[in-house]
């Protein structure tokens, strides 16, 4: 949000966040409201990195859509099919909406890859758990582990994306979030508005500069 001095997310300014914070940083930052220590640090990102690996059904959703599916529709569909093994799907106390959250995160990036490379005529690649999420987006897109300099470029993007206010996706999702569903539906209602032209649509064609 823009305060006087500045850009800010959740009380830190968007410069620090951009140049010194990691993408798990960003994202502790923002669901607790403040950043984590070393410890907590390390256990997030193991948390992620054990949760990055797509569910076997899910990837036989991936395999089963058409290649001229809107990448943002395969997410949305296959975001479905996580639902279905939600071990907290019941449960909506802080502690499993964070659960939820991570499994999320790390997930997302798994689909999105994986259903990319189907398109272009490849198997999806497994995440490796020695990266961090941004780096191993780049390594499941390509198949080629990213340079210590591309990985912290592409993560820039993604920190800042991770906290855009109260736009139309965040909205769309904040509404169905109060009917008190699991953190699924959510996701697959913000996933379309992330497609349209004046959201999502402006990031993926600012990637493709």
């Amino acid at each position: 949000m823009a305060l006087p001095g500045g850009w800010f997310i959740a009380d830190t300014r968007l410069r620090d966040v951009v140049e010194n914070l990691s993408f798990e940083e960003v994202a502790f930052l923002l669901w607790e409201g403040r950043l984590p220590n070393q410890s907590e640090l390390t256990t997030l990102k193991q948390e992620l990195a054990a949760a990055m690996v797509m569910p076997r059904h899910v990837n036989a959703i991936l395999h089963a859509l058409p290649k001229q599916t809107e990448p943002m529709d395969a997410l949305r569909t296959a975001a479905s099919g996580l639902g279905a093994v939600d071990p907290d799907v019941n449960s909506n106390d802080p502690d499993a909406n964070r659960r939820k959250a991570i499994r999320l995160t790390a997930e997302f990036p798994t689909i999105v890859t994986g259903f990319h490379r189907l398109r272009q005529g490849h198997e999806p690649i497994e995440p490796d758990p020695n990266l961090g999420l941004a780096a191993n987006f780049l390594y499941m897109m390509t198949g080629k582990k990213p340079h210590d300099t591309v990985s912290p470029s592409h993560g820039c993007g993604a920190r800042v994306a991770r906290e855009h206010g109260m736009n139309a996706s965040t909205f769309a999702a904040r509404v169905i979030a109060a009917t008190l569903p699991t953190c699924t539906p959510p996701s697959r209602v913000q996933s379309p508005r992330l497609k349209a032209r004046c959201m999502g649509g402006q990031i993926r064609m600012s990637w493709s500069f």
